[in-house]
């Protein structure tokens, strides 16, 4: 259960925002305070499986490793291609 305030009172359409999230379902708000600026909410997370982890903010680590194999293979090719040029002028 979460608590939710807000300085506007809280429509209960709302939760549908929660429900369209990869991260949550079956958002429910089990109560509203009477002038209706807190109600208290409850969903199911859903599990996540990531093969390499995550860091310490959440991240995938098997997404920014691919990342970072394609930047470094883009470099190795360019500099590939540029040593295969300057060698094809210069000899």
């Amino acid at each position: 259960f979460v608590t939710v305030t807000s300085p506007k009172p809280i429509d209960d359409r709302n939760v549908r925002y929660l429900d369209r999230s990869d991260a949550f379902d079956d958002t429910k708000i089990e109560g509203k305070s009477p002038d209706g600026l807190e109600a208290v909410m409850s969903a199911s997370i859903r599990q996540q499986y990531f093969l390499f982890g995550t860091d310490n903010t959440g991240r995938d680590l098997l997404s920014r490793t691919l990342m970072a194999g394609r930047i470094s293979l883009a470099i190795g090719l360019l500099a590939g291609v540029v040593a295969g040029v300057i060698g094809v002028l210069y000899g």
